[in-house]
């Protein structure tokens, strides 16, 4: 696989040292300016993203950067880092150990992206996919759920529409995580057949999901929009996008 995995790997985990520092509440909520997707920047997204910044220039990657604090920032290569450097800001104030950082290596859109990498900042476990080489957990092959279990990811951050309606009836079991990367991730690994974040407030960024996206597909699973066409989505911080990402059309299908 792609060496530029390992210095991704080091980001991480030079992430989850500096986190540890950190203390719950007082120092990782602190907000400290407005990112350039328009949301709250706090305190441990830009120690994130500086650590990510100082890597990407101390080991002089070649590739611009596309970040949800920063926006971009052209270093003048034809390839971009695509990057939450954390995913799930929520669950990481609060101690809740379902967090990442998401990097993918691509061009224009989600359909570009060749490289994906999603570390579990709480647990360490790092996912990376390579586009027509497969996904991999920790260095093990995976692949999508071939017998669903009727377990099912989805958003609800306010009121409910058809989809997720569709989902709380059929699912055996439902989860709601709040990490859309790491969701992917699983059901990228067959731990669930479905993930779907839609109706108008479960909106998603292509930071978020570049490299989630990839990951899924490269384990044999399917990522589309609400209406089941395929997912694509210009790499950048301002769109706004559903998405599902499902272990098989069959699955997708039934609750469309």
């Amino acid at each position: 696989m792609d060496p530029v995995f390992r210095i991704f790997e080091d980001i991480g985990r030079s992430i989850i040292d500096s986190v540890k520092s950190l203390n719950l509440k007082e120092d990782r909520s602190r907000i400290t300016g407005m990112g350039a997707d328009g949301t709250n920047t706090h305190f441990i997204d830009k120690i994130a993203e500086d650590i990510l910044m100082e890597q990407v220039k101390s080991g002089d990657l070649p590739y611009n950067i596309i970040s949800e604090e920063i926006g971009l920032v052209d270093r003048g290569y034809g390839e971009n880092l695509i990057v939450d450097p954390v995913d799930g800001t929520y669950n990481a104030i609060n101690g809740i150990p379902f967090y990442s950082v998401s990097i993918a290596i691509g061009k224009e859109d989600t359909d570009s992206v060749s490289r994906g990498f999603v570390m579990n900042l709480g647990n360490g476990d790092v996912f990376i996919a390579e586009k027509g080489k497969g996904a991999f957990l920790n260095g093990r092959k995976i692949s999508v759920c071939s017998r669903p279990k009727n377990v099912y990811g989805l958003n609800l951050t306010k009121g409910i529409d058809r989809i997720s309606e569709n989902m709380i009836r059929n699912a055996r079991r439902t989860r709601i995580l709040g990490c859309a990367s790491l969701e992917m991730c699983l059901v990228a690994y067959g731990a669930t057949d479905i993930l779907a974040y839609t109706g108008q407030h479960s909106k998603l960024r292509s930071v978020d999901v570049a490299a989630g996206t990839i990951m899924v597909r490269e384990a044999g699973g399917i990522v589309t929009n609400e209406k089941g066409e395929h997912f694509n989505a210009p790499n950048d911080v301002r769109g706004r996008f559903n998405l599902i990402a499902a272990s098989s059309r069959e699955i997708l299908d039934g609750i469309i």
